[in-house]
């Protein structure tokens, strides 16, 4: 899907992302970094979920909401369920993006990511099977054939109707799983690879929009294949930044 320039000026972009506890130090980089590189021109909104909305983040220019982590399963899980809870704030928008709080903006991103399902390759797993979710009783279930790329949960954007249509299923999927007593295996991302699979991406970006800081991953899945990426969304190493 191609936008005109006019478009700038009539669409209206939502960017989401949640930090609470130690993940609040990522904030003033990563909206600064928004603010610098994200779809120049258009109108943005960042909203940002957190359990201190009202701490003042040096350089953030962004819409706060309270977020205390309150449920029994994964964090990463509940995320489908607070955004649906919020809807009376974010809906409205016609394209939605998700970022994790620990990622950084280091190029410019434009109308690639304004496609209707956008996913990402994730940088561990390229041209190699990904860690689905292998209990045949999870909703999040992914059999042995299936050689479709593995999609990176930290990054995603769909347009607005698509946008609510995945909180709907994956909502649906969480709560099967749970009524269940079952937590998939990587939480949020195994939810949104089972999703892929019956709604494939209308654009698919590559690994440098899931740019590893932890070089051994570009060594040992890129370089061994003879492939390199430029980096335009860096993922921050958790073990460096958090301890």
């Amino acid at each position: 899907m191609m936008y005109k320039e006019q478009d700038k000026f009539n669409r209206k972009i939502c960017v989401l992302t949640m930090a609470t506890g130690p993940y609040k130090q990522f904030l003033p980089n990563l909206i600064a970094s928004i603010n610098q590189y994200f779809l120049p021109g258009y109108d943005v909104t960042v909203h940002v979920y957190t359990d201190e909305p009202d701490s003042d983040f040096p350089r953030v220019r962004a819409h706060f909401l309270e977020h205390i982590p309150a449920r029994k399963w994964y964090p990463t899980l509940d995320r489908f369920h607070i955004f649906v809870d919020s809807r009376m704030v974010i809906d409205g928008y016609d394209n939605y993006v998700y970022l994790d709080s620990d990622t950084l903006l280091t190029d410019y991103i434009t109308e690639e990511i304004l496609g209707d399902r956008v996913y990402v390759q994730h940088c561990g797993f390229v041209n190699r099977r990904g860690p689905y979710e292998s209990n045949e009783n999870s909703a999040c279930y992914v059999g042995d054939e299936n050689k479709s790329p593995y999609i990176a949960g930290s990054i995603w954007a769909f347009s607005n109707e698509e946008f609510w249509k995945f909180m709907d299923n994956a909502i649906k999927m969480v709560e099967a799983d749970i009524k269940n007593r079952i937590l998939p295996v990587w939480a949020d991302e195994s939810v949104i690879n089972r999703y892929s699979l019956d709604n494939p991406a209308t654009t698919l970006l590559d690994p440098s929009y899931h740019y590893p800081e932890y070089t051994q991953i570009i060594t040992d899945c890129w370089h061994n294949q003879g492939l390199d990426y430029p980096c335009k969304v860096l993922q921050l190493d958790k073990s460096k930044h958090l301890g």
